[in-house]
């Protein structure tokens, strides 16, 4: 859905809340719907689409810092980024992982979460498939 705008598709400000999302997307489903007199497919797979990626916290999360292209790169069954599974990291460290990273002021380890680790092999994987 290149170039459209989820937030604008249901109406809502980039800041809306999950309950303004839900109420939103219920509205419009209603309204839209295939089966109701004067629905309208298309425009109700668009809204839709909206919800499905707005009312899921990890997408929305991409979406909001890529835009419309916050799922370009493909996204694996079950969520892992490009079919990597990055648990092992947190499992293996007992909790957050532990990146060995020389932080700017040379202070020595960063934290890094999965989710973090996820969000930076997808970031890099976009980056070079273009």
């Amino acid at each position: 859905m290149a170039n459209k705008n989820y937030y604008e598709i249901l109406g809502l400000g980039n800041s809306a809340s999950q309950d303004e999302i839900k109420k939103a997307f219920h509205k419009l489903a209603h309204k839209y719907h295939p089966d109701k007199k004067g629905g309208d497919e298309a425009k109700f797979k668009e809204i839709n689409e909206a919800y499905q990626v707005l009312s899921d916290e990890r997408k929305r999360r991409a979406y909001d810092t890529h835009g419309a292209g916050w799922n370009s790169g493909g996204e694996a069954p079950g969520g892992q980024a490009g079919g990597w599974d990055f648990s092992g990291f947190a499992d293996a460290a007992g909790g957050p992982a532990f990146v060995a990273v020389e932080a700017a002021n040379g202070s020595g380890k960063l934290p890094f979460t999965t989710a973090a680790l996820e969000n930076l092999f997808v970031t890099s994987s976009s980056f070079a498939l273009g």
